[in-house]
């Protein structure tokens, strides 16, 4: 819960006590009302351009999960999941039902993850010979055709070896697209197996999210930004010979948005912008990640809130992609947000809460706004899975009696029923609130951001704690009292030790503090320069998976607060690495971890390390967050006007005086979505449904409604005779 001030000249301050938290509200007056609002103005003469529904799209996992999960989930190669019915050689009614209802504009597969080792010609050819493969590219298309949906399909990055992957990526291309000529095998193969015409497939993403490599695959494989700039240049070239008419992005890490400034994204739009028609983004903000035992720092309430804090930090994150992409490449690039979701906790139910699908279904309001350069989204994901909004037999029998549907379903179903086809100018002044900040969410207080400031620098290697490395059989030393040098010989296995010890008292200091006063509790950066030259011996092995991380230094396995920081290659070439920690509010501060993954492989040559430096950095601080925001569309005859309206809020109801230009209502009709409270993970539903909306008798006044705490609302208006 959180202090809330509205706009406007202040007539009282009253505070009211909820849950055991304190919440002071400010009661205003807003263009002559007397109660505390938001005011809505629309242009409906300012076309802003099409409605996209491509940013209506959503998720499909479909391909083989050994090695990269647990185990290959059976139906994903089947079904789909559940879309695909083999029985009838055919989408399932009631999912494309569902899909339909959602205007879903796009459909990505074969999915996140599994793509790492998707051999996409397991997925084609005649079923009796695909084994479990029998929801393939074809039967994906079919489905896209059936439910309007434009297909985007992302291409694996690391099933063959990468100087293979070009070659492999064109001819899916070639399979997909081109016309059936004797110049064109892939394409006559198509054709033989039931499809004549090309399937014309645009859009392409090259791998998913490459900078975390290919999990536990064998072998295993991790890009670093060169080497994925390289792939990506290569494969992108290969692909367009074939058709130049498609389009490719290249990805980035996933993340709550607040890591867009990276050594990963810098270094592949350097090395790769030039090849990419998009960038892909998958956001998922806010994150907040739970320790594996202890009480948790923040309640559910407060993760809960956390997610309707974040959208305005999104959008400034997104300002900084901006520009980034443009200090990297000299031009602004498109982004495709192939998946997104709020993640507040992705071990437990509550990742299901009205709260993560509410804000979810803001970032959709956000995405069809010009400013954001977003071409198309994904929702992760649609159907089962871990995050999926509807749940239902995995088999493709699922009927409507079957079907289960969560809470992002009747949110996203007011987009898909009631937006129009035309973008309109909205402007938004809205009342705002206050938040102390939870994992990646900043805390939100005044008026102005305070950018970050940085509290001091520790360097490394004066404490560095060679004991563990040394036990592990590693000849570890300091050279010149600058470089840490590890010989590696014959080296096999992960190991991961602790080399220093950082307290937080280092850079924060209590003993001037008053007791009233909490201590500041900062994020850590890490940043250092690296080589690995392999012995003569092993240079033409696979390289070991080498670098630093950044721990809470109570240990992985109580906090899971840590990153890695990898990427180190056989070159013999010094390269800079970096990498920030968001850190728990009661870290007490970080340990430096040397990790060494080597596999089953036999390696030996000599890591170097230099430079290791840890700074802390206080959170930036943003502006108070808004509770209303809204989105407004008009039919392509203009005769209906439609309006989505948010409020945020966990407590407060607040009313809207909606003012529309060059557009004289007639009626109005709304509808509106709500559920028992934010952190609730059932019960949401259509509160309200085709109501009538009262108007005011005189043209020219504004409308005004009132929004309930934690709700969605659709309203059409219908143009006046």
């Amino acid at each position: 819960m959180s202090p809330i001030t509205f706009p406007g000249t202040v007539a009282a301050l009253c505070t009211l006590f909820v849950s055991s938290v304190f919440v002071t509200r400010a009661s205003a007056s807003v263009a002559g009302d007397s109660s505390p609002s938001a005011r809505i103005t629309i242009d409906a003469l300012a076309d802003s351009g099409p409605v996209n529904t491509a940013l209506f799209g959503h998720n499909i996992e479909a391909a083989a999960g050994a090695g990269i999960f647990s185990r290959t989930i059976m139906t994903a190669l089947r079904t789909g999941g559940g879309y695909w019915n083999p029985a009838t050689c055919a989408p399932n009614p009631a999912i494309l039902d569902h899909l339909k209802t959602l205007r879903t504009g796009m459909l990505r597969y074969p999915g996140g993850c599994l793509v790492h080792n998707y051999d996409w010609r397991k997925a084609v050819g005649p079923l009796s010979e695909r084994g479990d493969w029998q929801f393939g590219i074809d039967e994906f298309l079919t489905l896209c055709r059936s439910a309007g949906a434009e297909p985007i399909i992302t291409i694996s990055d690391y099933v063959l070896p990468a100087e293979e992957m070009p070659a492999h990526a064109a001819q899916l291309v070639e399979y997909l697209n081109a016309p059936a000529t004797p110049a064109h095998p892939w394409a006559m193969r198509r054709a033989e197996w039931g499809h004549p015409e090309p399937w014309a497939v645009r859009y392409f993403e090259l791998g998913n999210e490459s900078a975390h490599g290919n999990h536990s695959l064998k072998p295993r494989s991790e890009f670093t930004p060169e080497q994925y700039s390289a792939y990506a240049v290569a494969t992108a070239a290969a692909m367009r010979a074939v058709d130049p008419a498609i389009r490719i992005g290249i990805n980035t890490p996933p993340g709550p948005g607040t890591d867009m400034d990276s050594s990963w994204n810098r270094g592949i739009l350097r090395g790769a912008g030039r090849a990419a028609d998009f960038l892909v983004v998958h956001l998922y903000a806010p994150k907040i990640r739970l320790p594996r035992s202890g009480p948790p720092p923040f309640t559910d309430d407060q993760r809960a809130l956390a997610a309707m804090a974040v959208g305005d930090q999104v959008e400034d994150h997104f300002a900084t992609l901006d520009r980034i992409v443009i200090e990297e490449t000299g031009r602004h690039i498109p982004y495709a947000l192939t998946e997104y979701n709020a993640v507040i906790d992705s071990q437990t139910p509550i990742r299901f809460s009205y709260a993560a699908a509410l804000a979810s279904a803001d970032l959709v309001r956000f995405f069809h706004e010009p400013r954001s350069r977003v071409i198309n989204a994904q929702y992760w994901n649609f159907l089962n899975g871990w995050f999926g909004m509807i749940s239902a037999p995995h088999d493709g029998t699922a009927t409507d009696s079957t079907i289960m549907e969560r809470p992002a379903w009747p949110l996203y179903r007011l987009w898909g029923q009631h937006f129009g086809d035309r973008l309109l100018r909205t402007e938004v002044v809205s009342p705002t609130a206050t938040f102390e900040g939870a994992g990646s969410v900043y805390p939100a207080r005044g008026t102005q951001k305070v950018p970050a400031h940085t509290l001091g620098t520790q360097e490394v290697l004066p404490q560095i704690k060679l004991a563990a490395v040394q036990a592990a059989g590693h000849m570890a030393r300091i050279i010149s009292g600058s470089t840490l040098s590890v010989d590696l010989k014959a080296f096999t296995g992960d190991q991961y030790h602790v080399i220093a010890t950082l307290p937080r008292s280092r850079w924060v200091t209590d003993a001037a503090r008053p007791a009233s006063v909490a201590a500041p509790s900062p994020d850590y950066r890490i940043t250092f320069e690296a080589r690995y030259t392999p012995a003569a011996a092993s240079a033409a092995a696979s390289a070991p998976h080498l670098g630093l991380g950044l721990n809470d230094m109570r240990g992985w396995n109580q906090t899971r607060s840590g990153i890695p920081v990898m990427g180190i290659t056989g070159t013999g070439e010094w390269k800079t690495f970096a990498g920030k920690l968001e850190a728990l509010p009661d870290c007490p501060g970080v340990d430096v971890l040397l990790r060494l993954l080597g596999g089953k492989t036999a390696h030996n040559g000599t890591l170097e390390i230099r430079n290791v430096r840890v700074t802390a950095i206080t959170r930036p601080v943003y502006p108070e967050w808004k509770l209303v925001t809204a989105s407004a569309s008009r039919s392509a005859d203009a005769h209906t006007l439609y309006l989505i309206l948010f409020n945020k809020s966990d407590v407060a109801a607040v009313p809207v005086d909606i003012r529309i230009a060059g557009f004289t209502p007639g009626s109005a009709r709304y509808w509106e979505v709500n559920a028992p409270e934010l952190k609730a993970t059932e019960g949401a539903h259509e509160t309200v449904s085709g109501s009538l909306l009262p108007l005011p008798e005189s043209s020219g006044q504004s409308i005004t409604h009132m929004l309930p705490a934690h709700s969605m609302t659709a309203i059409e208006f219908i143009q006046k005779p």
